[in-house]
């Protein structure tokens, strides 16, 4: 388990402090290419209160320098690096987040982002109008889609749509939530630092929208583009690329290391029964039976359990069959 390292509170947007306080965590790695563009588009966002949290994930180029004088430029009451032993050996994608939320001070909500992309201008701005609606001791999660560039920021088309009622089971079936569009409510973080860390082999977004789902805490997709989410060489993950493709690497890769990630996730949850609702208990226990049962019983899945389904129909044709082979 990270070792729990809470920083003090990041000065507030100045001249908005009575209004809802959003922490931006930065995990930075080589990005000194484009991370200038991304840090202009916090300035330019429409919502205003708003402060970075950031650490540099042994980087070799000019990196730390640019998000230095980044944090100059704005003052180091607003702009803080965390975590900030040089040199230090690297972390990876999930352990530096895992750092940065454990570090993170207390605040209304924590957005995470990408250090290669662009942020449209009401991106903080939607993501606040949806989680101010739920209660504040209810874990809350928003995502929204990404219009899709290039390397250059010339757009390519939007990413898929997004599940309109999330539930568990469409958590658990596979990730749509797009880390660098995720923001989490206070109770959201505190939920997930109780039951750190993730399952192995999912990043930190699939993370939390497993188990916010799965505790019954909230989950809200916003259709709209947020984010030029940039594409090129050297993208930790990138954009899901056209059905075709995924379907056609999911078929040469077969259903083995897919079925490894299913099996953690399911054994994950069941290891946080104690803050899951027994209905929600019940049905992993089910669904984890019957994965282990004979043929009919795997054939039986879609019966017990309608809504673990795939966002579409190709997609979800893939996924059963994965589950009868399992």
């Amino acid at each position: 388990m990270t070792e729990d390292k809470t920083l003090p509170p990041l000065k507030r947007g100045e001249g908005h402090e009575d209004t809802p306080h959003v922490t931006i965590l930065l995990s930075v790695h080589n990005g000194e290419a484009y991370i200038e563009q991304q840090l202009a588009s916090f300035l330019n966002q429409s919502w205003c209160n708003w402060s970075l949290l950031w650490r540099d994930d042994a980087s070799t180029d000019s990196s730390r320098a640019l998000m230095h004088n980044f944090q100059m430029q704005i003052g180091s009451e607003r702009c803080r690096e965390a975590d900030g032993t040089c040199p230090q050996p690297r972390a990876g994608i999930v352990d530096s987040y895992l750092r940065l939320l454990n570090m993170a001070p207390e605040s209304d909500f924590i957005a995470f982002s990408d250090q290669d992309d662009v942020w449209l201008k009401n991106k903080l701005l939607n993501g606040v109008k949806a989680l101010s609606k739920v209660q504040p001791d209810v874990p809350a999660l928003y995502c929204a889609r990404q219009t899709l560039t290039d390397c250059k920021l010339s757009p390519k088309g939007p990413s898929p749509a997004l599940p309109h009622l999330p539930v568990l089971m469409t958590s658990l079936a596979g990730n749509f939530a797009t880390g660098c569009t995720i923001m989490i409510n206070n109770a959201a973080r505190k939920m997930l630092l109780r039951h750190q860390p993730p399952p192995e082999n999912i990043l930190h977004d699939w993370w939390a929208c497993l188990l916010i789902s799965a505790t019954g805490g909230t989950v809200i997709t916003d259709q709209e583009q947020v984010i030029l989410y940039r594409q090129h060489n050297r993208n930790a993950i990138g954009a899901r690329p056209s059905f075709i493709r995924r379907a056609y690497g999911a078929i040469r890769r077969g259903p083995g290391a897919f079925m490894k990630i299913f099996h953690s996730n399911i054994d994950y949850l069941l290891s946080c029964s104690s803050d899951l609702p027994p209905e929600t208990v019940v049905r992993l226990q089910t669904l984890k039976t019957a994965l282990q049962g004979n043929l009919l019983s795997r054939v039986n899945i879609p019966y017990l359990l309608p809504d673990l389904k795939r966002n579409n129909l190709a997609e979800q044709f893939i996924f059963r069959l994965w589950l009868l082979l399992g």
